[in-house]
């Protein structure tokens, strides 16, 4: 909408009669280029020049008015004070001597003389730009910016295209803090000069303005952004540790609820989707669990530890899917981003031991104690898988070395076998540093040995054995009676499956021995005379289940068998297990797991007779032929060459 000065100005400038050109245009147009330019001595010589000429020049003298610098004790001002005088006794030159005089008494502080002349000048004229001009900047001198202002855009009302008031109106709103008006009419400015002035030093200082303000906005956009970001990240953390005390709860659905909203407000908080994923394990969302670990690891932001981390937790949750293999893939990823990851490496060591494939979790608990030599966890296990690895002519062979056994023994009971364990877990409980400790004399109580790595070792022998259970009996009679229960009760103690604690003789069975190492533990594994073990929903569930699988033409193996039938057949696990074949199930008890193999044809496990062949495998091993060859070709037979030698599988699959 034109504005009402705007349409005054039209109407009048049509009705008053255009103003004689001066004799001094080539000079004014010189010292307008020399403004621009920054040369504002040489502008006024030259406007000074076109007013000696002619005084009553109307546009050189509001050119002069204009372009007198503000502040100033230029010479110049008096000339103008003799012009404007001279102008007003004469009663020419209109407004324009009023406007000199506001300009000049402005100059000289008389703010009151100078706003004065500059409202007669209005009086007179109130469709000039210059008026207008004259009138913002005496108000702006008197600091009311808010009548400046008013003033400035009055004078753009009457002429819209005139640069230097965009300029002025700019430096205004500047002054008085509105930065964002005082940007929007320095960039009007600039696009408003004309083109013989893109270049000059007044383009030049607009545009030093203009990237100041910038500057500015860039750094209170950054201050406001910084803010918001440090507001949304309290409020997301105390939204996520209200989802964590309903996960603790195990509200889930609350949980899940909450975190969602928490998102909402920062969708790339870590924290946050870590606990969601969490969520999602917990609810059996496993699918949704993985995915966001992956977005979690995909994340720029995310250190090296916590990628790592979230191959770990997805590799964890394959294992709860029974997809060993798979969550081996992302246990070996964790470990390519962080090879001293100790979490990595027992999940391997572990992935391994579940697939009975002892020697290759032995490694990884081995390279656990490369870094950590102190993980007492992987120093267990690594012992505890020694002895599972070892065969039962090597342990009929330690045991008549601990002399526990008659040297002439050929057959290794089960007897034997489970009293070679517990002493092997005494051991693992430092028996031998115990046994110094209570200043027992070790003569003829132990035997030194060393091992690969050329260390002693001091096993206990049978007498050894003897003492270090009659000490831990006398140890636990008194760890008992400190539970309140008399002596004479304390010799009647069974464990949880009902077995007696303590034999005739008043010694710890091998029973009361485990009983007792768990009672240390902070454990109760002991009942009163009086009480019944408890019914065991599970054991009664795994015998059922027990019955039911050997109805199917299974048969138990052990672990030591089972690894030799994998070697042998060139068999991974899987392949023989379901849901791809029915040959090999493990059965995870309430303290173990027990394997079965297909035995029986035809039967349920093998209807076509795969489980005989498997069966001939265990009867071969059973009978004491252990042999595997090892060759890539079978013997040549009847002069016919020698073929690819292949077992029961052949390159991961069962080929037969």
């Amino acid at each position: 909408m034109i504005s009402i000065f705007k349409s005054l100005a039209i109407i009048l400038l049509l009705l008053k009669p255009l103003p004689l050109l001066a004799d001094c245009s080539r000079e004014t147009a010189k010292a307008r280029q020399l403004y621009l330019n920054g040369k504002n001595q040489s502008a006024l010589y030259f406007s000074d020049l076109c007013l000696k000429k002619n005084q009553k020049n109307p546009t050189a003298l509001l050119f002069f008015i204009e372009i007198l610098p503000e502040n100033s004790s230029s010479p110049y001002y008096e000339d103008l004070l003799k012009i404007a005088d001279k102008a007003l006794k004469e009663k020419t030159g209109g407004y324009t001597p009023y406007l000199a005089l506001c300009k000049y008494y402005r100059n000289k502080k008389r703010l009151n003389n100078a706003l004065s002349n500059c409202k007669k000048a209005l009086m007179l004229e109130p469709i000039a730009y210059p008026v207008y001009r004259e009138l913002g900047l005496t108000y702006a001198k008197i600091k009311n910016s808010e009548k400046a202002i008013e003033n400035f855009n009055h004078g753009i009302d009457i002429s819209p295209n005139n640069y230097t008031a965009r300029y002025l109106l700019a430096e205004e709103y500047f002054k008085s803090g509105k930065n964002k008006l005082a940007l929007k009419n320095y960039l009007k400015a600039l696009s408003l000069l004309p083109h013989q002035a893109k270049n000059t030093l007044f383009a030049s200082n607009i545009s030093k303005r203009v990237n100041t303000l910038r500057s500015i906005f860039s750094k209170e956009h950054k201050i406001r952004q910084k803010k918001t970001k440090t507001a949304r990240k309290i409020k997301t953390e105390k939204c996520v540790d209200k989802a964590d005390e309903y996960l603790n709860s195990n509200k889930l659905e609350e949980a899940h609820s909450q975190i969602s909203n928490c998102l909402k407000w920062d969708s790339a908080n870590s924290k946050a989707r870590m606990l969601l994923a969490d969520i999602f394990m917990r609810l059996g969302k496993y699918e949704a669990a993985i995915l966001e670990y992956k977005k979690i690891g995909k994340t720029k932001q995310t250190q090296r530890e916590f990628k790592a981390f979230c191959q770990l937790k997805i590799g964890e949750i394959h294992s709860k899917m029974n997809n060993n293999k798979l969550a081996m893939v992302h246990y070996r990823k964790a470990l390519k981003i962080n090879n001293t990851d100790i979490n990595a490496l027992l999940k391997i060591a572990q992935c391994h031991e579940t697939e009975l494939n002892h020697e290759k979790a032995m490694h990884y608990y081995k390279s656990i104690l490369v870094i950590e030599p102190a993980n007492f966890f992987a120093n267990l296990k690594f012992k505890e898988l020694t002895v599972k690895t070892m065969s039962d002519e090597d342990i009929l062979k330690e045991m008549k070395l601990r002399l526990i056994t008659d040297a002439k023994t050929k057959t290794l009971t089960k007897k034997i076998k489970n009293l070679f364990y517990l002493i092997r877990k005494a051991e693992t409980k430092y028996a031998v540093d115990y046994l110094k400790e209570k200043n027992v004399l070790l003569a003829r109580k132990i035997i030194t040995i060393k091992n690969k790595a050329g260390r002693i070792k001091l096993l206990l022998n049978a007498r050894g054995f003897k003492s270090y259970r009659w000490l831990m009996t006398r140890e636990s009679i008194n760890f008992f009676e400190k539970q309140d229960i008399s002596l004479k009760t304390v010799f009647l103690l069974k464990d949880k499956t009902g077995a007696v604690i303590f034999d005739k003789k008043g010694n710890l069975t091998n029973s009361g021995l485990n009983a007792y190492w768990e009672a240390l533990q902070g454990k109760k594994s002991w009942l009163m005379p009086y009480e019944k073990p408890p019914a065991n929903a599970r054991q009664e569930e795994d015998n059922k289940e027990l019955g039911e699988i050997r109805k199917m033409g299974y048969r138990e193996i052990s672990d030591q068998e089972l690894g030799w039938l994998l070697k042998a057949t060139d068999c991974p696990i899987e392949v023989l297990m379901p849901p791809q074949k029915n040959y090999l199930r493990i059965l995870k008890m309430e303290n173990s797991s027990r394997n079965f193999l297909c035995y029986e044809t035809p039967s349920t496990c093998s209807p076509f007779g795969g489980g005989t062949i498997l069966s001939t495998y265990m009867e071969q091993y059973r009978a004491g032929n252990e042999y595997i060859p090892t060759g890539k070709t079978s013997t040549a037979f009847f002069g016919k060459g020698a073929v690819e030698r292949r077992n029961f599988c052949h390159e991961g699959k069962i080929w037969r």
